[in-house]
């Protein structure tokens, strides 16, 4: 075995140039300053017009449109049960009243093929405008907390792993650090998350050590340094997507 050492990721890239498989180009993300980690919050968002509603479990209610300048924040309130699969939450300022009303049933954002679980409906009321308007779209619960454990990849843009050895990818919130094995060399890094995206930081390190088969190990590396996805936890599942459409999909370690 030829021996270990550090080095910078993107060195490690720039050696496997042979790599015949190629990957989606994605932006390319940045640490944040300070890390939004909420434990449970819930994304309501919809479009024609573009609007958001941001609803975190101790915060305040945060609802933004297009069209307005700035975002309105309204005070924290709970759900309330309003018939089968259906929940409303009602919240006031001096000058807004907002009625946000979500049911269990398949929705679409007319934008992608992404299913949600959840439609959702926002009724604003502006009572210096004397405006009343109603927002029509879609809503998820986000759980970053089911983040934080060891994942074993099963897909890499569509297509089965195999039986190649799988990369492995382990997720720690308590002090926000990525490691794992990519098929051959381990790798150790940063990440940080915004709702439901994960930030994986461009300076990650390695060990490099060689290896026959690097081909899997260089798309997952490309994959991962200084990407953005969209991440969901379902069915003991990771799903990492980008544009509408998942990258990858890691199976919970066993």
């Amino acid at each position: 075995m030829k021996p270990r050492f550090i080095f910078i990721l993107s060195l490690l890239v720039g050696l496997y140039s042979c790599a015949s498989t190629s990957v989606m180009q994605k932006t390319p993300a940045t640490m944040a300053d300070s890390v939004i980690y909420p434990a449970n919050v819930w994304l309501a968002f919809g479009t024609e017009p573009y609007w958001s509603l941001q609803a975190t479990h101790g915060q305040a209610i945060v609802f933004t449109t297009l069209s307005a300048s700035d975002s309105i924040s309204l005070p924290e309130a709970s759900w309330k049960i309003e018939g089968h699969n259906t929940q409303t939450l009602t919240t006031q300022t001096e000058r807004y009243h907002l009625k946000v009303t979500r049911s269990a049933q398949p929705c679409s954002d007319g934008m992608s093929e992404t299913p949600f679980s959840y439609k959702a409906t926002v009724v604003l009321t502006d009572n210096t405008l004397h405006t009343t308007t109603q927002f029509n779209g879609c809503a998820k619960l986000v759980q970053p907390v089911l983040l934080n454990d060891i994942w074993v990849l099963e897909k890499l843009e569509g297509h089965p792993i195999g039986n190649a050895k799988r990369p492995t990818m382990e997720l720690r919130l308590s002090d926000f650090t990525v490691e794992g094995n990519a098929g051959c060399n381990g790798y150790k890094g940063q990440f940080s998350i915004v709702n439901d995206q994960i930030n994986f930081d461009q300076r990650m390190i390695a060990t490099r050590m060689y290896c026959e088969e690097h081909e899997l190990e260089d798309v997952f590396l490309r994959a991962i340094a200084g990407q953005r996805y969209v991440y969901e936890v379902k069915s003991n599942q990771l799903i990492l997507s980008t544009e509408g459409q998942p990258l990858m999909v890691f199976k919970k370690a066993d």
